[in-house]
Formats: C-alpha cells, structure tokens, sequence
C-alpha cells in the first residue's frame, strides 16, 4: 500500500491488514477498544467496564488474569444481548453489536464470544480487532438511524451510516499508527 492509498483509504480493516506484520496483540486490543468508544453511547456498563480493561491492559497497566475476567463478563453481555435481540419491534440491534464489539476488544483465546459455528472463534487478535470494527460500526449505525420510519427508510439510511462509521474507523487507525512504508 503506497502513502496515497493510506491517506484515501476509508477501509479500516484494509489499514489493519496493512499493518498485520507491524501490530502485536496489545496494538490491536488498543484500537479495538478505540473502535468501541465510538460504540460508547449504545453500549451497557459491563461492556464499557470490558473496554476499559482492555484499554488498560493495552497499556501495560491491566495484568492477563483482570483482562480475562473482563473478557469472561462480556462474554455473557453478549449471550444475554443475543438472547433478547428483537430487531424488528424492539430494535435492539444496536446493542448488541456495541456488546459484541467489546467482548471481542478483550477476546482471549479460550474465552467464546460466537455462538454461530459457521462463523467460529476469532483467530487471533487481528480476527477480533476486525470484528471489533465491523460490529461497532454496525453499532453506531444503528442506533444512529433507528429511530426513522418507515423501516425502508431506515435500511436505505443504514447503509450511508456504516460507510460514514467506516471513514472515522478509518481515520482512528491512521491517528494511531502513522504511515510507513514496508519493507520488502
């Protein structure tokens, strides 16, 4: 990916395949729980407090053992977001995207967060940041455009909305991680 590239890319997820050989795990839980802030508003408690823990132990100042009980607890949000998501009268989809988001901002292998077998377990941290990404923007969608009627009007609303999540996803990654060139 050349510099102009970088700068006119409004792929998130793209940059952080940029960025694979250059990013270790703590890199990557940094901008997954930066993706979910952007998710902050629809989010509960417990997933904010999982953020936190993992912001914190980006940052060197959360041991593994306080990580995995934050990733254990948002684990549940999630399965209890999953359990009550109504999308078509309660249109609660927004939250549970924002607790899917956080549970997959302090991901550890061996803790579950994806009930769907066809979809598995994130491979790594790379796997969760991305979908950390994806299911925040999708959070921030929502709750952005829910409250229109009819639904086809909110649908055809959505879709601007996600592109629009995508761009300011797209501009945190480059804050966060500068442009260089790689090496060969």
């Amino acid at each position: 990916m050349t510099e102009p590239e970088w700068l006119a890319s409004d792929r998130p997820d793209e940059l952080l395949f940029h960025l694979r050989h250059r990013l270790d795990d703590r890199d990557l839980r940094r901008v997954a729980a930066a993706f979910c802030r952007r998710a902050w508003d629809p989010m509960g408690q417990a997933s904010r407090d999982a953020v936190e823990a993992a912001e914190r132990h980006a940052a060197g100042r959360e041991p593994a053992s306080t990580l995995r009980d934050a990733a254990f607890a948002a684990a549940e949000v999630l399965q209890e977001a999953l359990r009550t998501l109504d999308i078509h009268v309660a249109r609660n989809g927004h939250l549970y995207h924002a607790a899917y988001a956080a549970a997959a901002a302090c991901w550890m292998p061996g803790i579950p967060i994806e009930r769907d077998p066809r979809r598995g377990e994130p491979e790594g941290m790379l796997d969760a940041a991305v979908r950390a990404m994806s299911h925040a923007a999708s959070a921030v969608a929502i709750d952005r455009v829910q409250h229109h009627r009819p639904v086809e009007e909110m649908h055809a609303m959505l879709a601007e909305a996600t592109l629009d999540e995508a761009r300011a996803q797209a501009e945190i990654v480059r804050k966060l991680f500068p442009f260089r060139p790689m090496r060969p």
